[in-house]
């Protein structure tokens, strides 16, 4: 295979992994590493295919190949990182996204995927600090946004937790998890109009939940509309006829 078409089938096997095709990208990646056993990018490519597959242990041996030739890649280390925290090895992988941030202190996902780390292990604070860094490099990051705000409702910070899904839900209007945990908060904040706006959007992003119409049902009762919440609990027993409602 002359070198000219190995780069044409690694570009394929990109493609392919960008569509989520990663088996098929498996079997054009390995028979380039027989060719070029030393090459640490498809080493790489093939870590992110097992990665989709979830097999981490492959991932893990493929991203460590890569390591041995690259070492202080940071992209590398933030892989190993994240196939590790994927693994049940949150702990470990703390390590390599502290090491990938004294390579570079700029690495927005070294930042957010240490963060997502301390989540794992329950260490909310110190979670929210690594995400509040994540945001300075870019106020715009998702997963940050997110994140940071599931790690203040953890802590009891109501108000900054729901502040912060507002503000994800204005980037990424679509997101159910968002507006059901806004409803949540808004009803511990006795927000209650807020709570059942959250939940009429996330009705119209998943119409065949029975348990958000279910919550809504609820909201109208803590309102004194019984006669509203009948209506929800009516949908709700249509969709799911086993649920058990307020009446």
């Amino acid at each position: 295979m002359s070198d000219d078409t190995v780069a044409i089938e690694a570009q394929r096997a990109v493609f392919l992994i960008r569509n989520g095709e990663a088996k098929d990208a498996i079997l054009i990646l390995s028979s380039i590493a027989d060719l070029k056993p030393d090459d640490p990018e498809i080493h790489f490519l093939l870590g992110i295919c097992y990665m989709q597959l979830c097999n981490y242990v492959a991932a893990l041996k493929s991203f460590d190949d890569a390591l041995q030739m690259e070492p202080e890649n940071v992209t590398l280390i933030i892989n190993k990182g994240v196939a590790l925290r994927k693994s049940g090895n949150a702990i470990a992988s703390i390590d390599f996204f502290t090491h990938a941030i004294t390579l570079d202190s700029k690495s927005i996902d070294a930042h957010s995927q240490l963060g997502n780390a301390l989540i794992e292990l329950n260490r909310y604070a110190d979670a929210v600090d690594y995400f509040s860094k994540a945001l300075a490099l870019d106020a715009s990051h998702l997963d940050s946004i997110f994140n940071i705000a599931f790690a203040q409702m953890k802590l009891g910070n109501l108000q900054k937790a729901a502040s912060g899904f507002e503000r994800f839900i204005a980037i990424a209007p679509g997101d159910l998890m968002s507006y059901m945990n806004l409803a949540s908060l808004y009803s511990q904040l006795g927000n209650y109009s807020s709570a059942l706006f959250a939940l009429e959007r996330a009705a119209q992003l998943s119409p065949n939940n029975a348990q958000i119409f279910y919550q809504v049902g609820n909201l109208h009762l803590v309102n004194k509309q019984p006669s509203k919440a009948e209506k929800a609990y009516k949908i709700a027993r249509s969709i799911y006829p086993s649920i058990v409602t307020g009446k």
